[in-house]
């Protein structure tokens, strides 16, 4: 699987899609429902419910699609979940198409194939905005080095205002952030916090080293989870525990008051 550089395009997804005017109000369930279950760990039972929805359709199927890929992707389910982003991108909000497409160069680039995802990138970024617009051609730049083609590279690094980063720091990179968030050993761990910049997940992780050396539990750890909107967040995370009682029982012996239990998702 292919890595890209500085968690690269979840970063451009902070900003919020709109949900589709006139959700169902018929029995089931409606996109903030699989929205909140997604933002809430619950992957599972939102791509249930998503799936629900766009099997329903109407004009709330290409976010519900959204939604399937988005919980796809946390899976590692490269293939599934472009084929649910290219559902999304035909959805008629110029935001949550472009989102899409960017998603589909997202998989494209992790499969090994950056010039495809490139090309994707490319097709986003006019309809992105801000911060996402120059992310997204960061995205591009960095895709277009990954293929070899230099002078794309520094076109859509200028474009970005950002050199493009060298690939040889984007396969390390995103080994971490590309791989569905794991636990070997056990279903329960503990949660220091969770951080929308990697930086404050690594200044926690820094904190509770010393907590964590004390109390026999092994380093701490930084995940990475997709949000409700497709933004990444970096949970720093301390043991891991078969119940969730035996999680309770290390908690209060450290700093209860700064660690909950949290079920870690080994749905693959």
């Amino acid at each position: 699987m292919a890595m890209i550089t500085n968690r690269l395009l979840l970063a451009i997804l902070l900003g919020s899609i709109p949900v589709a005017a006139g959700c169902h109000s018929s029995d089931g369930p409606t996109i903030d429902t699989a929205l909140n279950e997604y933002e809430n760990g619950s992957i599972s039972l939102a791509k249930l419910d998503a799936q629900e929805i766009y099997q329903r359709g109407g004009s709330d199927a290409p976010e519900a699609a959204w939604v399937i890929g988005l919980c796809d992707y946390r899976h590692g389910r490269m293939v599934a979940a472009r084929e649910a982003f290219q559902l999304a991108a035909s959805s008629p909000s110029p935001e949550l198409s472009a989102r899409a497409k960017a998603m589909i160069g997202q998989t494209l680039l992790e499969d090994g194939q950056p010039a495809a995802a490139a090309i994707q990138f490319e097709h986003a970024w006019p309809e992105l905005r801000g911060d996402d617009r120059a992310s997204c051609a960061t995205h591009a730049a960095t895709a277009w080095a990954l293929a070899g083609r230099d002078d794309l590279a520094s076109e859509w690094a200028r474009k970005s205002r950002l050199a493009p980063t060298p690939p040889t720091s984007t396969l390390a990179a995103d080994q971490t952030r590309t791989s569905p968030a794991r636990n070997d050993d056990g279903t329960f761990t503990l949660q220091f916090g969770a951080f929308k910049k990697a930086e404050g997940a690594r200044r926690a992780q820094k904190q509770l080293t010393g907590m964590s050396n004390r109390s026999g539990l092994g380093a701490p750890r930084i995940r990475t989870r997709t949000d409700r909107h497709g933004g990444t967040l970096y949970l720093v995370q301390l043991g891991s525990f078969e119940t969730r009682q035996q999680a309770i029982r290390a908690s209060r012996s450290l700093a209860p008051d700064s660690l909950m239990v949290v079920t870690v998702d080994t749905t693959s």
